[in-house]
């Protein structure tokens, strides 16, 4: 009997150890408290820790979708986000942070589903934002894909 009580003993202390651990991990979120300017939509808001990117707001990242290698803003991955704002709203917003950002939009696409792509030579980075309106809620999901910009990319004008 001594040794099942002993067994469930231990066994709850490494769950309570386990959870001590774990709950000193935060999920990645969007963190507004410090960038949030109401008169200012294009500030980066950090997009969990430590990947930073430009989000609307009332934004929330979806983290079982949301892949990402790198830190700051030198990450490569995708980003799976839902908003509070309409498409029209999210693609506004992208069109006009992402320049102030130092991205330069090379194509869009308005339909249903609406596209832009933008690229970052400074950064060597590219970028496809994709949006879609959420089905029977408001807002829109929101779909980022940041991969290194090709070597051999020239843009002509």
């Amino acid at each position: 009997m001594r040794k099942i009580y002993g067994l469930f003993s231990t066994l709850r202390i490494f769950i309570f150890s386990t959870g001590v651990v774990l709950s000193g991990c935060s999920s990645p979120s969007i963190d507004r408290s410090a960038t949030r300017n109401p008169s200012d939509n294009s500030e980066k808001q950090a997009i969990g820790l430590p990947v930073e990117f430009p989000a609307p707001p009332d934004t929330s990242a979806n983290l079982s979708d949301t892949n990402v290698i790198g830190v700051g803003n030198r990450w490569f991955g995708h980003l799976s986000l839902t908003s509070q704002v309409t498409t029209q709203e999210a693609y506004r917003f992208y069109g006009s942070s992402m320049g102030q950002s130092g991205w330069e939009q090379i194509s869009s696409s308005i339909s249903e589903t609406m596209v832009q792509i933008f690229i970052n030579k400074s950064e060597g980075r590219s970028c496809v934002v994709t949006i879609t309106s959420r089905t029977a809620l408001k807002g829109s999901h929101i779909n980022i894909l940041v991969t290194p910009l090709d070597n051999n990319f020239t843009q002509t004008k």
